[in-house]
């Protein structure tokens, strides 16, 4: 009996209709998102571990000991700092995704092409004149 693998096949996804894979996409974003952000997290304990680690080492004048530790600190603000930054960015792909489920097949929303809104000009900031 062949089992059926979890990961979709690339047939598998262009056979779906396009809200289904509209709603795997923000899924598998949302998810990603999710596991970004713990991910920070760790990153952030990891610095605030080793960073302890430093000021202990420079406390008791072993200086061999605390650069590594500040080092390894450094290193974890870093990651944290791009992890934080991916799971902000895979929360506005799933945004994106769910707004546009929303718009596109929410119940009796009729969504018509749009015109380009060309210049607007503001109260603020005059619109300028050639």
């Amino acid at each position: 009996m062949a089992e059926k693998s979890s990961t979709p096949t690339v047939q598998e996804l262009a056979d779906l209709p396009e809200n289904e894979f509209l709603e795997l996409c923000r899924d598998v974003d949302r998810m990603e998102s999710q596991h970004a952000f713990k991910e920070a997290g760790i990153d952030a304990l990891g610095a605030l571990a080793n960073g302890a680690l430093s000021v202990g080492f420079m406390v008791s004048g072993a200086l061999l000991g605390a650069v590594p530790n500040a080092v390894l600190a450094g290193v974890s603000v870093w990651r944290g700092i791009q992890a934080l930054g991916e799971g902000i960015r895979k929360a506005s792909q799933s945004s994106s995704a769910d707004t546009i489920l929303q718009l596109r097949y929410a119940p009796g929303t009729v969504v018509k092409e749009a015109e380009p809104a060309g210049r607007v000009a503001s109260a603020i900031t005059p619109a300028l004149r050639m």
